[in-house]
């Protein structure tokens, strides 16, 4: 059984067509890396450099992923109420029976790192 567009000839277009529309394209794009920017020509000032910030606002500033990870666990557990914490006091499965869980095992019933 013959395919259906098998008899039907496919329109191809030359390599010397093919050739000409590869380097006008081509063409295209170096003109627009030369032209530089894709607005009307105008250049924004360079970023102005902010003033240093003191070494205690960058200690008061200290986020989630600066904590260690004990540090972060223990946040967690600081919230979950004992009754919880004496019921997962030898971990679950999820964890591999780590010690009052871990944090995703936490973060999955319900109580996300604060």
């Amino acid at each position: 059984m013959k395919r259906p567009g098998a008899c039907v000839a496919a329109k191809r277009k030359s390599e010397k067509q093919e050739n000409t529309v590869a380097m006008q394209q081509a063409e295209e794009i170096v003109d627009k890396k030369l032209s530089g920017s894709k607005h009307s020509g105008t250049k924004k000032s360079p970023k102005k450099k902010r003033a240093s910030v003191s070494k205690k606002k960058e200690a008061q500033q200290k986020t989630q992923s600066t904590k260690s990870r004990e540090e972060r666990r223990q946040a967690v557990l600081r919230t979950v109420p004992g009754d919880l914490l004496k019921r997962f006091q030898a971990g679950c499965a999820r964890c591999r029976w780590r010690k009052q869980c871990t944090i995703s095992c936490w973060a999955d019933r319900g109580y996300p790192e604060p």
